[in-house]
C-alpha cells in the first residue's frame, strides 16, 4: 500500500484505529524530505506534537496521503489499548513544553521556513 502511494515527496500514513485521518501518528516520510529539513522529529519537541508537525508539513506541501486500508494500530493508554508506564509518564511530563514549542514553530515562521526549505530542495 505504501509503495502504491504517490511517489512525490510528502507524508503518507495509515489508520491507527484511534486518530484515523485526523493525525499521521505513524507517517512514512521520504529520506529526501528528512534530509532537506535536517531532522525527522521536530527538534524543539521532546515527544508530543511531532505527528501534528508532519500533518502540517504534508498539508502545506499539498502532499499528505491517508491510506485507510493500511492499519498501524496506535497502542496508547489514551486509546485504552495500553497500560501507563514510565515512558508515557516521561512523555506526558513534557506535553505542555512540547505544545508551546510546536505552536511557536507552526505560528512563528518555523513551518513556513521548513516548507520553503523542502520546496527549494525538491523542486
Amino acid at each position: 500500500m505504501v509503495l502504491e502511494a504517490p511517489r512525490s515527496a510528502g507524508v503518507t500514513y495509515g489508520d491507527d484505529l484511534y486518530q484515523g485521518e485526523r493525525l499521521p501518528t505513524a507517517p512514512f516520510i521520504p529520506a529526501s524530505v528528512v534530509l532537506a529539513l535536517g531532522y525527522y522529529a521536530l527538534p524543539s519537541c521532546r515527544h508530543m506534537f511531532i505527528d501534528d508537525a508532519w500533518g502540517d508539513l504534508g498539508r502545506g506541501l499539498g502532499r499528505l496521503t491517508f491510506l485507510p486500508d493500511l492499519v498501524i494500530e496506535h497502542l496508547h493508554p489514551l486509546a485504552g489499548k495500553a497500560s501507563r508506564d514510565p515512558g508515557y509518564d516521561r512523555a506526558d511530563a513534557s506535553a505542555s513544553e512540547d505544545l508551546v514549542a510546536y505552536l511557536a514553530w507552526r505560528d512563528d515562521g518555523g513551518l513556513a521556513a521548513d516548507l520553503q526549505r523542502v520546496r527549494e530542495t525538491l523542486g
